[in-house]
């Protein structure tokens, strides 16, 4: 599964490597971060995510765990704004444990060749995932995902 990405803007390793043990903490786990705007005046945005599903108040903990970072360690010196949020159904899935918590719902999934599968996700565990298709139920394991983003229904 992929890592946190690395955006064109980014933290030194040993911050983020802070930000991932302050979201551990708290049972969530950092899926990525955004550094964006003026060099002077930047916003973070970090991205958690855990089994049960992320509230507002598990955001607030975090952020405020984070905010206390801004007097000692030297990149945030430039950060104006911080906002810890769920990824958003339009972020890939990233880990198997997140895949379950979406059973049900229609998936869109990018598979390592370059074939694209459409389907509704039926059972997910820490090996695979299984979907039906228009035609078929396939079991596809992790390793052959690139990525697999959520597809919403109206």
């Amino acid at each position: 599964m992929p890592k946190v990405g690395k955006p064109s803007r980014t933290l030194p390793d040993s911050t983020v490597e802070t930000i991932r043990q302050i979201c551990r903490r708290h049972d969530a786990e950092l899926l990525d971060y955004t550094l964006r705007g003026r060099s002077d005046s930047q916003i973070l945005e970090i991205y958690i995510d855990n089994r049960d599903g992320v509230t507002h108040d598990l955001c607030r903990r975090i952020s405020g765990d984070i905010e206390l970072l801004f007097d000692r360690d030297p990149p945030f010196k430039s950060i104006a704004r911080l906002d810890v949020s769920s990824p958003g159904v339009d972020r890939p899935l990233q880990q198997w444990w997140q895949y379950p918590k979406h059973t049900g719902r229609l998936l869109t999934v990018h598979l390592i060749d370059g074939t694209i599968v459409g389907g509704r996700l039926l059972l997910a565990d820490a090996q695979h995932i299984t979907i039906k298709t228009e035609h078929d139920i396939l079991t596809i394991p992790f390793v052959q995902i690139s990525s697999a983003i959520v597809q919403l229904e109206w």
